[in-house]
């Protein structure tokens, strides 16, 4: 659905120079607030340390896969995707964070919304319509819904979709699901004749794994009347029916792609009172076939200029408003609010802020999942029908055992099959939970009046050592065959396992759920191959198996003399070494050295002021020593460090 990006491809310059002049009137937007700020507001839920967590002169975090923590590599870290520093760096006073993801920062309220007029190519076709080699999409996650850096800021938690056409004729629907999408729109026809030969397995497909699915019509308003190409939208198969899974037919209305070849303008010739018409004529034809009112798919400066600002619709038919690069959509035509916003697309837009989790059009819907299936009937659907249609939908269920029954926390209801059971709330609708490692683990936490709350997806399987998980409220449960069922709560340990990959990264598969009650308020959990430990301080931080942990354990793990990790392990030193920062030091790697501890204080930042690895004095050969309370030395492969009381330090070369 793009004007703007097809000005872009034709004529980059008038284009930019024209979203330029504009931005020069407006104020600038603020940027977003960062993911994990707070560590009062991520800081993971108290629990009880382990057993074998509990004394101090233990180490503080156990090795689920064994003390002695020798895999094969252990005496190797890997090198991990990280910053390159080219020397050992002095730990910070202000230890870092958990990583996070922020929505885009508008340089001006005016580049957004000149932007909005864009949207995506909503399936145009033509030589200008983008390649699906130019992409700039994220890779899908295989198992967590989408972080809030993949959509605006302030949308987070509200169901995500996309929309897509012929440009996206191969589809992966189960890992759309799996990335999180709730929802996808999908173009039926254009003009006067269908032009999506993919539009069934589309259709079909969203709809197969779980998805609600609409269809669209590219409104073309110069070759026929609104009425004709409504029945075109229809005999195309995008039409709606009360089966609570079908939005609402959209009409997109932008601007003209064939002003090249028809020779009129954007507007396509008409006046905005014809345009109205026009669109009026479209959604009248629609509402008498279908029994509701399209949405209508527009931008901000498209509407204003070509339909005059109509409010014609404003009351009647939901808005879906495409508004890329910002903070939130402007509403054309005194509509009172958006229904649905596309805020990115996947195509190769170097300005685009906010990566595309899914193909084709990014879009979040302005509500929670209970009215996005409001959207999808005549009325609001209740309790009852909605887990009526999510059996009907999931076979696999088997057949009721038991009545529906609102007796749930919260006002949830839920009814027993043979297979398991379908619960509902109003802000998840009805998700199914069957019987399984999945379902018990989440039992144990106490069920939807637990930590984790409802389901909010059902299970969905095919990750990696054919694991499955299943999202709730509270966060996700991961399984898989040599990890059990295990829980990744929303908070920070979870956004640093989620920036490091997830199960598909270093860390692989949870073998615990998260346990707090560590030194200062800290939590850590353990994983296939590693930790995290989180703490108000520090951040959620990594600790991997290996030579670099190993160490750390001997020393205390965070109640040495270390104490916490203040960031990842980065092997980008002098021929391969690695090394980690803590509160108190670093502990570095070298090959056919080992892992020595540079703690801070003076030896350590002489040796900072000499190059670190990279200079005369090369590695350390052994850990800081002290032989009494006034002297202390560390070895190393070009010389000496010596610290006393008297003298300071002094070198010495071999």
């Amino acid at each position: 659905m793009i004007t703007y990006k097809e000005l872009m491809k034709s004529s980059p310059v008038s284009a930019r120079l024209a979203a330029l002049a504009i931005a020069t009137m407006v104020f600038a937007g603020l940027g977003p607030a960062q993911v994990f700020a707070s560590p009062d507001s991520t800081s993971p839920a108290s629990k009880s340390r382990q057993a074998n967590e509990s004394s101090n002169d233990a180490p503080a975090i156990s090795n689920t896969l064994g003390l002695s923590e020798a895999p094969d590599t252990a005496a190797t870290p890997s090198v991990g995707t990280s910053p390159s520093p080219e020397v050992l760096p002095t730990p910070s006073s202000s230890p870092s964070t958990t990583p996070s993801t922020s929505a885009p920062t508008e340089s001006t309220a005016a580049k957004s919304q000149v932007v909005s007029d864009a949207g995506a190519v909503m399936g145009q076709a033509g030589k200008n319509a983008p390649q699906p080699a130019a992409t700039k999409s994220r890779l899908f996650s295989t198992f967590a819904a989408p972080t809030v850096g993949e959509q605006p800021s302030g949308t987070e938690g509200k169901p995500l979709g996309l929309d897509v056409s012929g440009w996206q004729p191969t589809i992966d629907w189960n890992a759309v699901r799996r990335a999180g999408a709730q929802f996808a729109y999908v173009k039926s026809s254009e003009g006067t004749e269908a032009k999506n030969n993919f539009f069934a397995q589309q259709y079909n497909g969203s709809a197969s794994v779980g998805l609600l699915r609409g269809a669209y019509h590219f409104a073309i308003p110069n070759v026929s009347s609104g009425a004709s190409q409504a029945r075109v939208m229809l005999a195309s198969g995008g039409g709606w029916s009360a089966d609570g899974i079908t939005l609402p037919p959209a009409l997109d209305i932008e601007d003209n792609p064939r002003v090249a070849t028809d020779g009129t303008n954007k507007c396509y010739g008409m006046s905005p009172a014809a345009l109205v018409n026009w669109v009026r004529d479209f959604t009248n034809t629609i509402k008498a076939s279908t029994g509701v009112d399209p949405v209508i798919y527009t931008g901000y400066y498209y509407w204003q200029e070509c339909l005059g600002g109509s409010n014609a619709f404003a009351n009647t038919n939901p808005l879906w408003i495409a508004a890329y690069y910002a903070s939130s959509p402007w509403m054309p035509g005194q509509w009172p609010k958006h229904t649905i916003w596309q805020y990115a697309n996947n195509y190769a837009d170097q300005n685009q802020s906010i990566p595309a989790t899914f193909p084709g059009d990014q879009n979040v819907f302005n509500g929670t999942y209970a009215d996005l299936l409001k959207l999808a009937t005549t009325g609001p659907l209740s309790p009852q029908q909605q887990i009526q249609i999510a059996a009907a939908s999931n076979p696999s269920v088997g057949s009721p055992t038991s009545g529906i029954y609102c007796t749930l926390v919260r006002g949830g209801c839920y009814q027993a099959f043979v297979n398991g059971a379908i619960l509902w709330n109003s802000v998840t609708g009805a998700q199914m939970s069957t019987f399984g490692p999945i379902r018990d683990h989440w039992g144990e936490s106490g069920y939807e009046a637990g930590s984790l709350g409802y389901p909010t997806s059902s299970k969905i399987c095919g990750l990696r050592d054919a694991g499955c998980y299943q999202m709730f409220e509270g966060g996700a449960i991961l399984w898989s065959q040599s990890s059990g069922a295990k829980t990744s709560a929303f908070n920070a340990i979870r956004g640093t396992y989620s920036a490091h990959g997830l199960e598909n990264g270093r860390f692989g598969y949870p073998v615990s759920d998260e346990a707090c009650g560590l030194k200062g308020g800290g939590c850590y959990q353990m994983f296939q191959g590693g930790a995290i430990l989180w703490s108000p301080t520090t951040g959620a931080q990594p600790s991997y198996f290996g030579g670099i942990r190993e160490t750390y354990r001997s020393l205390g793990f965070e109640n040495g003399r270390l104490g916490y990790p203040v960031g990842d392990e980065y092997c980008t030193l002098r021929d391969g070494g690695c090394y980690q920062s803590y509160e108190a030091g670093s502990l570095i790697w070298a090959p056919g050295i080992g892992t020595t501890l540079s703690p801070n204080g003076s030896i350590r930042t002489v040796w900072g002021s000499l190059g670190f690895e990279n200079g005369w004095l090369g590695y350390p050969l052994n850990s800081e020593y002290c032989t009494t309370a006034t002297s202390c030395r560390q070895d190393f492969e070009g010389g000496s460090l010596t610290w006393t009381s008297s003298k300071g330090v002094t070198v010495s070369r071999r």
